[in-house]
């Protein structure tokens, strides 16, 4: 578990990312009302009992797509029957993030490139 710090004022803050195709999520929580109210009463519904909980054989049947893991194997295997009509699916390789500038490094380098420009 976290080791969390209050603030001054005795509240904790927790920062909650979403992808963009999360959007959906985004939209059906702010719908809901205060979004901060809506996920504490989940948490409290999650400990309660009142939600179901995944089982491990339904973890099992989804990838990270989220796609029901036996439609993706009748997906596949009706295209490789497809014979001449085989359609092929393909996915544009995606680039690794470019890496960010440290920027006191390049301050560091500029004033040195000074420091040799003025001598």
């Amino acid at each position: 578990m976290k080791t969390r710090k209050p603030r001054k004022d005795g509240r904790y803050i927790i920062n909650v990312s979403f992808m963009d195709n999360e959007l959906d999520l985004i939209e059906w929580a702010d719908s809901q009302g205060s979004f901060s109210n809506y996920v504490k009463q989940l948490i409290r519904d999650d400990m309660a009992g009142r939600r179901p909980q995944p089982t491990a054989m339904s973890q099992l049947n989804t990838n990270p797509t989220g796609l029901d893991i036996e439609a993706l194997i009748k997906l596949i295997q009706s295209q490789q029957g497809a014979g001449a009509n085989e359609t092929v699916v393909t996915a544009e390789p995606v680039d690794p993030p470019k890496p960010k500038a440290n920027k006191m490094k390049i301050q560091g380098i500029m004033s040195k490139r000074n420091e040799q420009g003025t001598e």
